[in-house]
């Protein structure tokens, strides 16, 4: 089984007010946040409790840097970012939820697992080529040619043009497959997958609930940036190898017109609310809110590797 070396990184954050970038506050000013997209999942072993002021219990993390998705290979913004400076972003969002980074394994309850990348829309092209075919076969089939040497007698094309529309029907009929398993792959990875598959089994004809299909496929098949969190039981999986996963966080953004360094700490901002608990549904429209952090100081690194 091939190999994936992991980075684990231990830090140390200190839970004070710090100014704001003015690099970052210029960008703000010039460029609104765009609205993110996340959906969580939580292990029913997973439990969590509410201290008195209302904020989670503290729990304990390494990160870990995974794996970058990148299909085209040519969005560079997606590896603009150094390891520090992502898990930087990260450690600033994951402390709204009190989660704290530590430096002794001893003390550490998770081992939070970081992959990131971009999606590759669905691209129609091919299906419009056979609907361009069908169409020119429909006009050829439906041509009335009126035969001058026997009058009244009619032909309704020829058996060429229905071979034509035979095989533009099996073109178009291998898009369709196509965008499916296209947009199912990309549902996967940004959460989607629960909730389209309620409206492929639904088979909305009409009314709200098409429309809402129409929308969620509308998003999954445009190019979004996405991060995955994995949080695993961080002494299983260092001492035993038992990849037990206590929760999972998706969060996603369109990314025409963007770029996916200076998006993340507005998409896990936004979506840091639902780090560690279930969702159920898609949540729409997250923006980032204030968060107020101290640096965060690399203490400590070490190198793992999972088979």
């Amino acid at each position: 089984m091939k190999s994936i070396r992991l980075l684990c990184l231990i830090f140390l954050v200190a839970a004070q007010a710090s100014s704001a970038n003015p690099d970052t506050a210029k960008a703000e000013k010039t460029k609104k946040p765009r609205q993110t997209i996340a959906h969580s999942i939580v292990s029913p072993e997973y439990q969590r409790q509410r201290l008195p002021n209302g904020q989670w219990e503290e729990q304990t993390y390494a990160l870990a840097i995974g794996k970058m998705l990148d299909p085209t290979d040519r969005d560079q913004s997606l590896e603009a970012l150094s390891v520090s400076e992502m898990a930087e972003i990260l450690a600033n969002a994951l402390h709204r939820q009190n989660f704290i980074p530590e430096s002794n394994p001893d003390n550490t309850d998770l081992m939070i697992v970081v992959n990131w990348g971009k999606t590759i829309p669905y691209h129609d092209g091919f299906k419009q080529t056979a609907l361009d075919g069908i169409t020119n076969s429909f006009n050829e089939i439906n041509a009335i040619e009126i035969e001058p040497e026997s009058a009244g007698s009619v032909t309704l094309g020829s058996s060429e043009s229905v071979s034509e529309l035979e095989m533009t029907l099996a073109i178009q009929s291998m898009a369709e497959r196509a965008r499916r398993q296209a947009n199912d792959y990309n549902a996967q990875l940004l959460g989607f997958a629960p909730q389209l598959s309620q409206y492929y089994f639904d088979d909305p004809l009409g009314g709200p609930q098409r429309l809402v299909m129409d929308d969620l496929i509308g998003e999954i098949e445009m190019d979004r940036y996405f991060v995955i969190l994995q949080a695993y039981d961080f002494k299983k999986l260092v001492e035993n190898k038992e990849k037990d996963i206590l929760w999972i966080t998706r969060f996603s953004m369109r990314a025409k017109g963007r770029k996916f360094d200076e998006e993340l700490e507005n998409m896990a901002r936004a979506a840091s609310q639902f780090f560690g608990t279930e969702t159920k549904r898609l949540k729409r429209g997250l923006l980032p809110g204030e968060i107020k952090m101290g640096e965060l100081e690399v203490v400590e690194t070490m190198e793992a590797e999972e088979n």
